[in-house]
């Protein structure tokens, strides 16, 4: 390999394992990792710069955390290389990114997407909100179209070779959950979408993974833009998920990203459910949940989440 844009030093890639094991629960695979962390990171420095780098194979498993999902986990060397082009990406091309579409980007994560969307809600009392919802988006991603879109920015060969390895290092479509890198690219992957919605004649919209929500005017004008975020997925290969898609009026409320909002509040879709999930160890973190999203059934049930501590 020539010299690349990306750093393989072993210096960088140390920084990098330091960010991948932030905040991370201790397991045996990162102590394995850890126990000859210089000798790994040397020789995956070194296969990175010669070009000899390769993707071993994932280790899958389920999960039934909001909704039932098979979660594919790669090995310790890869997850390193998948944050080393994850920050890099993020650092290249983030800003690029449309302002409306949240999901795993700094300062515009799940709780700005949610104000975001109420916020919208207030001053377009009056219109209509069209819930879009992408069939098995993680599942139907093309290899080919994601490289495609991944080729069409100015990286250098390295780059470009790195970012396909990952990509087709599963399966023959599709993107595992468990990689860093598909959060990334799911925007790349849909920034056309992006830019269909922020050319029409929308009053707003937010987009959160492969959640879509748009205010509009009225059912004419949904009616029409469907059609063209339709031909805009097929050529994704993707699909709309009519099941769960929907078109209401903002004042009669709608459900997004767990959370029922109304244009003046907003309370929580599964309330009984994470109330009896409070115990001694998480009720801190409950208690916020429902401080930023549920206040008034905070003030309600705050003698049962004190008697459960």
């Amino acid at each position: 390999m020539t010299d690349s844009s990306i750093d393989f030093s072993v210096t960088n890639l140390y920084d990098i394992w330091n960010l991948y094991k932030k905040g991370k629960k201790r397991n045996k695979e990162m102590d394995s990792f850890e126990f000859d962390l210089e000798e790994n990171l040397l020789r995956l420095s070194q296969d990175l710069t010669s070009g000899n780098y390769y993707h071993g194979k994932y280790r899958q498993f389920e999960t039934t955390k909001n909704k039932k999902r098979v979660v594919s986990v790669a090995e310790m060397k890869d997850r390193v290389v998948h944050r080393l082009v994850y920050e890099y990406l993020v650092d290249k091309i983030e800003k690029q990114f449309s302002q409306n579409a949240f999901s795993c980007r700094k300062n515009n994560g799940l709780l700005k997407a949610i104000r975001r969307a109420q916020n919208l809600a207030r001053k377009n009392k009056s219109s209509y909100v069209l819930k879009i919802d992408i069939k098995k988006f993680f599942d139907s991603i093309n290899h080919d179209i994601l490289v495609q879109k991944i080729n069409s920015f100015a990286f250098d060969k390295e780059v470009l070779m790195l970012c396909e390895i990952i990509v087709r290092s599963f399966k023959e479509k599709g993107m595992p959950i468990g990689n860093v890198t598909s959060q990334i690219y799911s925007h790349i992957y849909l920034c056309g979408l992006d830019r269909l919605l922020e050319r029409s004649p929308n009053m707003g919209f937010v987009r959160y993974g492969d959640d879509v929500l748009i205010f509009i005017k009225d059912r004419e004008e949904a009616v029409e833009l469907l059609k063209l975020i339709k031909f805009e997925l097929s050529l994704l290969s993707l699909e709309i998920n009519f099941t769960s898609s929907y078109l209401r009026k903002a004042r009669s409320g709608f459900i997004f990203l767990g959370c029922k909002i109304f244009p003046k509040e907003r309370r929580l879709k599964d309330r009984d459910k994470l109330l009896n999930r409070v115990n001694k160890r998480n009720f801190r973190t409950y208690i916020d949940i429902f401080q930023k999203h549920d206040r008034s059934f905070l003030e309600k049930i705050n003698i049962e989440i004190l008697s459960k501590i």
